[in-house]
């Protein structure tokens, strides 16, 4: 499991990801410490960040001319969408809620 520093400086080296558009790169990073995040049941702060990784997997599948790669990519995308809708409603987080009319 993840240490808070090291989150820390993972989520720092995601966010360096996104603003130079490694999209698949940023997602990857992101998935490192959702799950220390659920271990610490730190429910809400998961459910962000798989929400971040749907999108960063939605624009990196915008990146790509492969099919089966966008297909792939789009598929990640939606997954990590449903985790963080299903998340944010076991914190009863309304404001949220509009994940599910991306992902229908």
């Amino acid at each position: 499991m993840q240490t808070a520093e090291s989150e820390d400086a993972i989520l720092e080296r995601a966010k360096a990801e996104e603003k130079v558009y490694n999209w698949v790169e940023a997602a990857k990073l992101y998935e490192q410490v959702v799950e220390s995040f659920l271990g610490k049941k730190l429910i809400e702060r998961a459910a962000e960040t798989y929400r971040i990784i749907g999108y960063a997997y939605s624009r990196a599948a915008r990146t790509t001319e492969a099919t089966e790669e966008y297909k792939g990519r789009h598929e990640n995308a939606i997954k990590a969408y449903r985790k963080a809708m299903d998340l944010f409603k076991q914190v009863k987080n309304k404001a949220k809620y509009h994940i599910e009319l991306i992902i229908k």
